[in-house]
């Protein structure tokens, strides 16, 4: 059986500073087996792979051994086919301009986020994307052509750089993707 672990996209960034790891399985008859030990963010970054004589592994645990010591279950079940793209956003402007945010899926039609709705100076949930797939293409701008900056993560760029649009790939085959925006409504381009 060969199963791959994989740390979501939300986490892969500087502020999540964790493991190694130590990943164990239990199987349906309620035996724990030590998958693998050692396993470092970045190999959890790239998808990291087991491959194990136990078939009958339901789930498990995998368990921070550094600094931090959290532990997190995993389970093997039907995975969902879609992903959901969480936005987040924030205007650089102390007082900030109404805006349009837009996005496109693959080029398509435009929908929108907001419809001339000042964002706050605090980066925040501002809408949520369903019913994506690995690799969609997802452009998120204003109408206003404010200056804009966007992540892939629920944390804002610090800047809005000279860009009017923000481009990101889904990354993740399903369950969470995210990604942030800084716009500057004082900095139409």
């Amino acid at each position: 059986m060969q199963i791959t672990f994989t740390l979501q996209s939300q986490y892969t960034g500087t502020e999540y500073v964790a493991g190694p790891f130590n990943i164990s399985g239990t199987t349906s008859g309620n035996v724990t087996y030590e998958l693998a030990t050692g396993v470092t963010k970045n190999q959890l970054i790239s998808g990291y792979e087991v491959t194990t004589e136990y078939s009958t592994i339901t789930g498990g645990t995998i368990q921070s051994t550094g600094t931090c010591t959290n532990s997190e279950p995993w389970l093997i079940g039907a995975a969902p086919t879609t992903v959901d793209l969480q936005v987040y956003g924030k205007d650089l402007d102390l007082t900030p301009a109404n805006a349009s945010i837009y996005y496109t899926i693959n080029s398509g039609t435009a929908v929108y986020l907001t419809t001339l709705d000042p964002l706050t100076n605090n980066c925040s949930f501002i809408g949520e994307i369903t019913g994506l797939t690995l690799n969609d293409v997802v452009v998120i701008g204003t109408d206003q052509t404010y200056a804009l900056d966007g992540a892939p993560s629920s944390t804002c760029p610090a800047n809005a750089s000279g860009d009017t649009t923000h481009t990101h790939t889904i990354g993740v085959t399903s369950g969470l993707d995210y990604v942030a925006i800084t716009i500057d409504s004082s900095n139409n381009l």
